[in-house]
């Protein structure tokens, strides 16, 4: 039995190598991406397929904001029922958009948690998704919210106009 050279070697596990790689890429199975910092990166573990995803950008083509509201709690409703949602960093963005329609603050923060988590795990929101807001700003409009709940008479630690607690 003849030897290999290197050459032959390293181009038989750079084809081997090429081959599983593209086969796990086409499955779903594995994304990959080059990142500059602060580009929008991808999500490591997809759970949301394409179909929902563009199911989910449709909810801005509604005509009405209680259209916009159904849409988005039906495309939420069926992230909810998949198994390993809170993996993807696009399943968790859409359920924290719908806890911010809803105005569910404690669940949008909840959500928007979860997305810092994966974030420094080096998952990220996919460009599949329209308008995605940054974590910055989310951070700002939930603090925001969250500021304002606060301020309301009658909430939680706070006076109400009758200087009542």
């Amino acid at each position: 039995m003849k030897k290999l050279s290197a050459q032959k070697l390293i181009l038989i596990t750079f084809v081997t190598v090429g081959v599983l790689g593209a086969g796990f890429i086409l499955s779903d199975r594995l994304v990959v991406s080059l990142k500059n910092p602060g580009e929008v990166g991808v999500a490591n573990n997809k759970v949301c397929s394409s179909k929902l995803l563009a199911e989910y950008n449709t909810t801005f083509s509604a005509e009405s904001r209680e259209q916009y509201t159904e849409r988005l709690g039906n495309v939420a409703s069926k992230v909810s029922e998949l198994k390993d949602a809170s993996n993807d960093p696009n399943c968790v963005y859409i359920q924290y958009t719908n806890y911010l329609e809803q105005k569910d603050i404690d669940k949008a923060r909840e959500r928007l948690d979860v997305l810092k988590k994966l974030a420094k795990q080096d998952a990220y929101i996919t460009g599949e998704l329209a308008n995605p807001e940054g974590l910055e700003s989310a951070e700002q409009t939930l603090s925001i919210l969250e500021a304002s709940k606060d301020k309301q008479p009658g909430s939680s630690g706070q006076e109400n106009s009758l200087g009542e607690g």
